[in-house]
């Protein structure tokens, strides 16, 4: 072989050692006492553990992390603000995962928090107020009963990626495992896909991670396709993202399923909504039905932020989409959300199997789950009577009465927030014009709308939870 042959061999050779698979071992532990079948991955391959706890397989040359699926029962130190279920792979070929107890049975509460979206210290100042002091109280009632854990749906901070730290040293103050997903804000902005998600990884570990809880299983996924902003600023926001599922997210939950039976109930926590229905938008996110396909047999639930709306949404038989309001309100500027639900974050709890949603307001008491409008009172809808059940789904009924006499179902339709827009306008010192675009009031289809007769004396409307509550409002003239 002459000596630019060898030249070029020997560089194929170097050129190809990223490409090679390489074989790492390791061990999962909980109590020094080693634990069976629990899955293992590096985010594109999969094993389970052996009798003895050890496992052994060949990683990816794109794997940045090897991981746990943490079984029900079991959890990964969380005292830092992010539960540890992952190890880096740089420099590394054995990994040892030392998981402890948590919890008993199968009963669990879950929080789902959105859009924290913190950018300064003004912002980080309001959170540690009163959302943080209400983390901290619902978490230690909550966990006295059950085990409780908690799901940040992305957007962490906004564009600001240094306010990592100071989210996890605030939400390791709740004293439970607090998950995350990325959203499209905790991305470095001027660069792409992998190397966009390196500060997030630092700080959360992997994009995409699973963990058991009772007799559910959680996903995290990334929803947000990145690419850079192509500006010298990394914190300068960039739109070019789309959402949607990358193949690499396809993959890992495609791969993730073929260890977990059909008719398994997952939770799929994600930062976009899977399907948009807004009143500029009504679309299904890149890969929407690709995904649907994948988690086809499943009984499936998604959580999701990103809009600073609430929206439920039924996308198939088997798969419903909660879209949830922001814990911030409107980037932290108000109490509202822009479709008018009051700043809080979903409740789910799981006892004997039975699954309770709710949302948990944290300016009003629980028991706020409506809000009644009168006739002139909202911008589209004057000559009605209106209620905003920002809970609503096709389990929740709205009906209404004229002077004693059954009307029917209240009809539901696309309204304005009259609560946000004083509040947002009062922010701006009433110069509606200097109100940015995604902070306007955004109408929304959780509003029911009643249209009385010009003589009608008394009307009323009458809304029933799925779980039995009933709220009821007379509107008298």
């Amino acid at each position: 072989m002459n000596k630019k042959l060898l030249t070029a061999f020997l560089g194929l050779c170097i050129a190809l050692v990223p490409l090679q698979a390489r074989r790492v071992k390791g061990c999962v532990k909980a109590d020094g006492a080693p634990l069976r079948d629990v899955i293992v991955s590096d985010g594109y391959r999969f094993t389970k553990t052996s009798d003895d706890g050890t496992f052994c397989f060949n990683t990816h040359r794109k794997a940045r992390f090897v991981f746990v699926v943490t079984p029900s029962g079991y959890v990964a130190d969380y005292s830092s603000g992010a539960p540890q279920f992952y190890i880096p792979i740089k420099g590394k070929r054995s990994f040892c995962f030392s998981l402890s107890r948590f919890g008993d049975g199968t009963d669990y509460t879950v929080f789902s928090v959105s859009d924290p979206q913190m950018q300064n210290a003004k912002h980080l100042k309001r959170f540690r107020g009163r959302p943080l002091e209400d983390l901290r109280e619902m978490a230690a009632g909550c966990s006295a009963q059950r085990p409780t854990v908690g799901i940040a749906l992305g957007d962490i901070a906004w564009n600001k990626l240094e306010m990592f730290r100071s989210y996890k040293e605030s939400i390791a103050t709740t004293g439970i495992p607090f998950y995350s997903v990325i959203g499209n804000h905790d991305f470095i902005q001027n660069k792409d896909s992998i190397a966009a998600a390196e500060a997030y990884e630092a700080e959360f570990g992997p994009c995409n991670y699973a963990f058991f809880l009772g007799n559910d299983l959680f996903i995290g996924v990334n929803d947000i396709i990145f690419k850079s902003s192509g500006i010298k600023d990394p914190g300068k926001s960039s739109n070019n993202y789309k959402e949607g599922y990358s193949r690499e997210v396809l993959d890992f939950v495609e791969g993730l399923l073929r260890f977990i039976p059909e008719g398994t109930h997952i939770f799929m926590a994600q930062h976009s909504p899977i399907r948009f229905l807004q009143a500029n938008r009504q679309d299904d996110i890149i890969n929407a039905d690709k995904m649907e396909e994948i988690l086809r047999g499943y009984k499936v639930d998604i959580l999701s932020g990103h809009t600073h709306l609430m929206n439920n949404q039924k996308i198939s038989e088997n798969l419903t989409d909660h879209n949830a309001a922001a814990i911030g309100g409107a980037w932290w500027a108000t109490d509202w959300c822009r479709d008018g639900t009051p700043r809080g974050y979903q409740v789910i709890t799981s006892v004997a199997g039975n699954l309770e949603w709710a949302w948990h307001n944290l300016d009003y008491p629980d028991d706020f789950q409506v809000r009644f409008f009168d006739k002139g009172e909202t911008k589209l809808h004057p000559d009605h009577v209106l209620a905003n059940v920002w809970m609503a789904d096709d389990s929740w009924t709205v009906e209404w009465y004229q002077d004693g006499s059954f009307m029917g179902p209240a009809e539901p339709v696309w309204e304005v927030s009259p609560d946000y827009a004083r509040e947002i306008l009062d922010v701006y010192k009433g110069k509606a014009e200097k109100i940015p675009g995604y902070k306007r009031a955004e109408p929304q289809t959780h509003y029911f709308a009643a249209l009385p007769s010009e003589d009608a004396k008394t009307v009323t409307i009458v809304v029933t939870a799925p779980d039995g509550r009933r709220w009821q409002h007379d509107f008298n003239y």
